[in-house]
């Protein structure tokens, strides 16, 4: 196993030898994704396969960098997932090197300076939790690797890194002729320009042979410098990782190609062969970085364009589409792409899956375009900002009116939902129609042209009229509504 040096008296191998390592990353053991106990497993098979195919190349060691739990806290399912999974690599006593990711973490510092569960693992054997410090793997009692492992830092990461640095100086002023890694989570700038943790360049210039890094979900090589290697997940956690490029450009789709399978994942083989009797850099006289894959479950996705459609019309070919796309056991993701001729979509997507025998359908209706009113909704967006949107190009109402309806419809929600309180909704709905009297909304509402509308402007003129009551406490809410 590996062992952490305090002073600089190391004694390096003599005669040329050679180094192999393998390294993954993100595992996110105790993630039930879809809130399906099937896919909770399915990243602990990830995990065991992943661990039986580094075994099988029969490396020097094995690096994770990073988000081996969902949680700090994971569930006695997920300890036992990594348990039986570690001791495979106990039993073949192989030294298996991590650090602790983001979802590692937990912010008690107590918890921290113990390690959480990863310090456990570490406590028990199964693994070696590397600490902000050079550690060095043995072979034969002769160093023939130095590993260095950060824990998740964020935007901290370089100057904490720059710390380490310092702090264990020998270790890194004076060029050791073996090969030096450092095991990092973080985003790289090249996959994740919006908000990098590092940038490329910089970690091209530490005096480290091979960067391990983790965060990003998806892959990445370095071909040109054969330095800094992210293998993604062992699983998708998200649909929108489902490749890398889809990653990268957020939860779009690529509009060029329909139909995608995703089933693979990749692991990293490293292999170098080390002249010790030769100054750093030049100690390395073969590197050899191999992405390897291995199969996940199944997940496709595709795209079905529907042109300009009623919504049953529009109902009618989503059923058909899912029908025909529909697979056993697999993870299956559309995106319909269309426009609507009467209305805002409002499909009930447990009713168009129920018959599927897909283990989970994610659909994506954000490019369903009504006709007459467009207003672009993403899956993630609140009910107020929809209601908002609605309310400001359908009526053209703006500045406080249009704050002060959607602040009604907002807090009468709230109201209702935790309050259910007769009385207080009463008084909410009259505090407001005594404000609103005055207002131009109904004025706006007339001066619309569409007939449809005609229902609507007259009950928005009822409230002109209506006095506020002196006898709230009696006024019940079924009298109200009646």
């Amino acid at each position: 196993m590996g062992e952490v040096i305090s002073k600089y008296e190391i004694e390096l191998p003599t005669e040329p030898f050679k180094v192999k390592w393998c390294h993954f990353s993100d595992v996110h053991l105790g993630y039930k994704q879809y809130n399906l106990y099937e896919r909770f497993r399915d990243f602990g098979r990830a995990f065991k396969t992943v661990m039986e195919l580094c075994l099988a190349e029969k490396p020097d060691f094995i690096l994770i960098s990073g988000d081996l739990f969902e949680t700090y806290r994971p569930p006695p399912d997920a300890i036992r997932q990594a348990v039986e999974v570690l001791d495979l690599a106990r039993k073949a006593s192989m030294p298996v090197y991590c650090i602790a990711g983001n979802h590692d973490l937990s912010y008690a510092k107590e918890h921290r300076r113990q390690g959480g569960i990863l310090g456990l693992l570490d406590r028990l054997g199964y693994i070696t939790l590397l600490k902000d410090s050079p550690l060095y793997h043995y072979r034969d009692g002769i160093p023939i690797a130095q590993i260095t492992g950060l824990w998740f830092q964020g935007s901290s990461t370089m100057p904490k890194l720059k710390e380490v640095m310092t702090q264990h100086a020998p270790h890194y002023e004076k060029p050791l002729s073996i090969p030096k890694i450092l095991v990092l989570h973080a985003f790289l700038d090249k996959m994740f320009p919006n908000s990098p943790d590092v940038k490329l360049g910089d970690l091209r210039v530490l005096p480290f042979d091979y960067v391990a890094l983790g965060h990003h979900h998806g892959y990445f090589y370095d071909n040109e410098k054969l330095q800094v290697f992210n293998p993604g997940s062992t699983e998708h956690r998200s649909s929108n990782e489902w490749d890398t490029k889809d990653w990268l450009r957020g939860h779009d789709f690529d509009d060029e190609e329909e139909n995608i399978e995703y089933s693979t994942r990749n692991y990293m083989v490293a292999e170098v062969t080390v002249d010790p009797t030769r100054p750093h850099p030049q100690h390395l006289l073969e590197k050899k970085i191999t992405p390897k894959k291995f199969n996940v479950r199944k997940k496709t996705r595709h795209i079905v364009r529907l042109g300009k459609v009623t919504r049953n019309e529009a109902l009618t070919k989503m059923k058909e589409a899912i029908q025909k796309l529909d697979e056993p056991k697999a993870c299956v993701a559309i995106k319909f792409i269309g426009e609507l001729k009467d209305g805002v979509p409002l499909f009930n997507i447990a009713e168009l899956t129920e018959n599927t025998q897909a283990l989970h359908f994610s659909i994506d209706t954000t490019y369903l375009q009504p006709s007459e009113l467009p207003i672009f909704v993403h899956q993630n967006t609140q009910p107020r900002e929809v209601y908002e949107r609605a309310i400001k190009i359908r009526y053209q109402v703006e500045g406080d009116l249009l704050s002060l309806h959607v602040n009604l419809v907002e807090s009468l929600l709230d109201t209702l939902i935790e309050k259910n309180d007769d009385e207080e909704i009463i008084t909410l709905i009259e505090s407001y129609l005594e404000k609103a009297k005055d207002q131009p909304l109904f004025v706006v509402m007339e001066q619309d042209g569409d007939s449809s509308n005609d229902d609507i402007s007259k009950k928005s003129k009822t409230p002109k009229t209506r006095k506020k009551s002196s006898k709230k406490a009696a006024l019940t809410l079924d009298q109200f509504n009646s």
